[in-house]
């Protein structure tokens, strides 16, 4: 959908690779049951932990991401919202 910021998660790899690579510890895991995660369909679940590792990786973009969606009316995706916890 057009104006909505979207994290670009890897098509190629598949929900268990990319949860063994963005959840590492035993909390993240339990971080994750306690949003639902497990519930979510696949591509949703992709899209949460993809979030999530990007959020890791650099914490500055959430900011950006909320300074994007109030400067030039982005709509940010539930994922975002969901991986911002981790």
């Amino acid at each position: 959908r057009l104006g909505i910021l979207r994290s670009p998660y890897p098509a190629t790899k598949s929900v268990a690779e990319v949860r063994a690579a963005v959840l590492r510890t035993p909390a993240e895991e339990q971080l994750a049951s306690a949003l639902g995660l497990d519930s979510a369909s696949p591509q949703e679940l992709l899209q949460v932990l993809w979030w999530a590792k990007v959020l890791m990786d650099d914490p500055c973009r959430i900011c950006r991401a909320l300074r994007f969606e109030a400067k030039l009316r982005f709509k940010l995706h539930g994922a975002f919202w969901l991986a911002a916890p981790f």
